[in-house]
């Protein structure tokens, strides 16, 4: 979705406000979904970090910016951003997400 959302709203040759209201909104139920979750434990799978989280990581960062350029003016997912803060924090994650871009 977060996907789709990316194209319709930022490299489609002319925006389609149809499809990127649809994924925008898709995008933040899904990320809705994320942050109940989060809301009960501190890592997507539970009380611990792991691959669900590496995996998820960069996606919902994307996602959440994504998001915040389209609906800047949407209420913020708390718990999703503590997470990200949470797992950003990681010395092995820093060093992914400064990967440069080819």
């Amino acid at each position: 979705m977060a996907g789709q959302l990316g194209y319709f709203a930022l490299r489609a040759p002319e925006p389609i406000e149809l499809a990127v209201d649809r994924f925008a909104d898709e995008v933040r139920r899904l990320l809705g979904v994320m942050d109940r979750r989060l809301e009960m434990v501190p890592y997507l799978a539970g009380f611990d970090y792991s691959i669900a989280d590496i995996a998820s990581y960069p996606w919902t960062v994307a996602a959440l910016e994504g998001l915040e350029k389209i609906q800047p003016d949407r209420p913020p997912l708390p718990a999703a951003r503590a997470w990200l803060e949470r797992v950003g924090e990681r010395a092995a994650v820093r060093r992914g997400m400064a990967v440069p871009k080819v």
